[in-house]
């Protein structure tokens, strides 16, 4: 993953595109430890480039829960 990110700097919505792309194959691996630190770091870019209410920061948000309630733990 960190490879694909490599020059995305100047692109933080791309990077976290990306980012979530990557969790949510883990996701479907059922690797949600793998998962889940992906999907925390496309939330925050989302959140800082778009902040709170934004449809693509809200859908984010909704995987990110749902990776959550399938390990057992609640969301932060």
């Amino acid at each position: 993953v960190e490879g694909l990110l490599t020059g995305l700097g100047e692109q933080p919505l791309v990077r976290a595109s990306l980012l979530e792309a990557s969790a949510d194959v883990y996701a479907n691996l059922s690797l949600f430890d793998r998962a889940l630190p992906l999907y925390d770091r496309a939330l925050a870019i989302r959140q800082s480039e778009l902040g709170e209410g934004h449809a693509a920061t809200d859908d984010l948000l909704a995987s990110l829960a749902a990776v959550h309630l399938e390990v057992g733990r609640p969301a932060t």
